[in-house]
């Protein structure tokens, strides 16, 4: 039986105060989700359970258009009574057109900074873990493969077309991966090792933006070095990577491994969204708050001071959202 408004409203209601932490009672739901601190990869999280439940297409900017779970609930329940099948919607798995997007304002900043050759290795982001325990290591280069296979942005790379910075994501790219033999280091070797996976710059136009290394100091001491490039990561989807390692190297270590679910979106989806949310009038909301809460307060820096934001200068400029 297809829900009825009423449950779909409560349904969000439900879920909005899941993802705030908030009571379900404290919600209002003729108030605005992004009144409620409702930011964007949430909103497209939603978007994602609502297709599953309803089996209708759910697109990551709905909350854009019905901005209110009363306006939102009314929506799904007039194109749930609309569509004429009951099984759950799949994502289409089409690849990418053209595989060229455009860049999310924090990208559009990294981008802009990497280009000022002291700052080329400023956005690196590594990590390294000491592995007490015996290792496969062609196991987990596998397991890497299979992460940067799953993971559109693990297979990007970016450059310029015409003065504007695009991303293309390829379509196959090869795991950068080195084992080291280190059993005769020592730490402070060890940490030199560190240090220069930390200063290595990265190629953002001809990649891989994703290196690892494996420095093997005995059958049950390892330590794995991970280092990618901010453009294409953050905290979230690192501790998703690292997750997902944990899921799939045991399975693949035991002989039978496992297929992920597909991922319901993607980066580029992201960008779309916030695209379309900065070119209308909320967008222009934003940007006049921003005008006026910075207005008389913001010390006008120096060109060349400014470039940690990647433009020559901010002073009487639209500014950007990533400065």
């Amino acid at each position: 039986m297809k829900p009825a408004q009423k449950e779909i409203q409560d349904w969000l209601a439900a879920k909005l105060a899941e993802l705030l932490n908030i009571k379900s009672g404290a919600v209002d739901t003729r108030i605005s989700f992004f009144r409620y601190g409702l930011n964007s990869i949430a909103a497209m999280s939603l978007s994602g359970e609502l297709e599953t439940w309803l089996g209708i297409r759910v697109s990551p900017t709905i909350a854009l258009k019905y901005p209110t779970i009363e306006s939102l609930s009314e929506y799904l329940s007039s194109q749930v009574q609309e569509s004429a099948s009951p099984k759950a919607f799949q994502r289409s798995e089409k690849p990418f057109e053209k595989n060229v997007h455009p860049l999310s304002s924090n990208q559009r900043a990294f981008w802009r900074f990497h280009q000022h050759p002291p700052n080329a290795a400023a956005q690196n982001v590594v990590h390294a873990l000491r592995i007490r325990s015996e290792v496969d290591v062609q196991a987990l280069r596998r397991v890497l493969q299979k992460l940067i296979d799953r993971h559109p942005a693990l297979r990007t790379t970016f450059t310029e077309v015409d003065g504007e910075p695009i991303q293309r994501i390829h379509e196959s790219v090869e795991l950068c991966f080195q084992n080291k033999d280190a059993a005769a280091w020592s730490e402070p070797q060890i940490h030199d090792r560190l240090v220069q996976e930390v200063d290595r710059p990265f190629d953002l136009e001809k990649g891989p933006l994703l290196r690892v290394t494996l420095l093997t100091k005995g059958p049950n001491e390892h330590i794995l070095i991970l280092a990618i490039h901010h453009i294409v990561c953050d905290a979230w989807s690192i501790a998703v990577f690292f997750m997902e390692i944990g899921i799939l190297y045991p399975a693949e270590t035991a002989g039978s491994p496992l297929s992920l679910p597909p991922l319901p979106l993607r980066y580029t989806d992201l960008v779309q969204w916030e695209r379309e949310i900065l070119a209308n009038a909320e967008g222009e909301r934003h940007w006049n708050y921003w005008r006026e809460r910075f207005s008389g307060s913001w010390p006008c820096p120096e060109p060349e001071a400014d470039r940690r934001c990647g433009r020559a200068r901010c002073c009487n400029t639209r500014p950007s959202p990533a400065c």
